[in-house]
């Protein structure tokens, strides 16, 4: 009996999974299909609906620009040059005082050492002058005009950086037949000072040149 059962329960399982895959329709025999093609139809925006809770897709993003390089202003090498030490400081200062610091200019020191000459004059006459020319000449002596304004009118027989060279060179031109020569100084030893500005905008330029001229006693030009 049990047996029976049984026979009759696995039948019953496999007759109810045959109809309801559809493996009977030819008999006419299946569950009936939902199918309501006008609600599909009529849905809207069904793409766009998310579940709660869920991360929006996020937008994509532009693509990143370079931004074009700043355009650099144009800038020049300015100086003002043969200043004393007291000039450059006050042309600094003026800088300073203007907005532009240390990191805008910079100081070029040189020294223009002592100058000796073998030296004949000063002559009372332009006459006595030329007429030593003329005798310097026949003994192939060179010389020039001095040009210290104290000496004038004089003439250099040679110019030297020491007192001992030029000393050496009179007894030379004395074995030679030069007559009233001596040695003497004709330039102390100088010091002179460039103040340098190595990138000057026009702007800046047209801010500070009235300084520096008031200051310097000389306008700024193109560094050499």
């Amino acid at each position: 009996m049990l047996r029976l059962f049984a026979l009759v329960m696995l039948l019953a399982n496999a007759g109810y999974f045959a109809w309801s895959q559809g493996h009977l329709r030819t008999l006419g025999w299946g569950p009936v299909e939902q199918r309501e093609p006008e609600r599909l139809a009529q849905q809207m925006g069904a793409d766009k609906l998310r579940l709660e809770g869920s991360a929006p897709t996020p937008a994509p993003s532009p693509a990143p620009t370079t931004p074009a390089a700043a355009a650099t202003e144009a800038t020049t090498c300015q100086a003002v040059a043969g200043l004393s030490p007291a000039q450059a400081t006050a042309v600094t200062t003026a800088l300073v005082g203007a907005g532009l610091d240390d990191k805008h200019w910079a100081l070029d020191e040189s020294v223009l050492p002592e100058r000796w000459i073998v030296y004949v004059g000063k002559f009372p006459s332009a006459d006595l002058l030329n007429r030593k020319k003329t005798e310097l000449r026949s003994l192939r002596v060179e010389f020039r005009d001095v040009n210290a304004p104290a000496l004038q009118p004089g003439l250099a027989l040679g110019t030297y950086s020491t007192e001992a060279a030029a000393q050496t060179a009179l007894q030379e031109l004395g074995r030679s037949g030069v007559r009233s020569a001596k040695v003497t100084k004709e330039r102390e030893e100088q010091r002179s000072v460039a103040v340098r500005l190595p990138a000057l905008t026009e702007a800046e330029r047209a801010r500070v040149e009235p300084l520096v001229q008031q200051a310097a006693g000389k306008p700024l030009a193109a560094c050499p």
